[in-house]
């Protein structure tokens, strides 16, 4: 029972993050993707830290490379803040959500 409660709050805190650095695109074009994550990933909002490989082509197809890693760097950046690590500039979402579930 303890286990299933510290992963819902990792997966909370995750999702917390990923939706705070989606932010930075406006309430439309947030929105906008969030939709398309949903339709076409199948990845919804309070859970888009459980897949972030889909997560990261999903944000690549849906924004570009360049908006993408934008955002990225955002999502990284606030979940080095909120578990108070350091990822070195890492932005792939993949090692990052691996590292701090090993980790926290």
């Amino acid at each position: 029972m303890l286990n299933k409660q510290k992963d819902n709050n990792f997966d909370s805190t995750i999702s917390e993050c990923i939706d705070r650095a989606l932010s930075i695109l406006g309430d439309s074009l947030k929105e906008f993707v969030v939709l398309k994550l949903e339709k076409d990933y199948h990845l919804a909002l309070d859970n888009l830290g459980k897949d972030p490989a889909k997560l990261e082509e999903g944000l690549r197809e849906t924004l570009g490379d360049f908006v993408a890693a934008s955002v990225l760097n955002y999502i990284a950046n606030n979940i080095s803040e909120a578990f108070k690590m350091n990822f070195d500039g890492c932005t792939n979402l993949t090692r990052i959500v691996e590292h701090v579930r090993n980790t926290a």
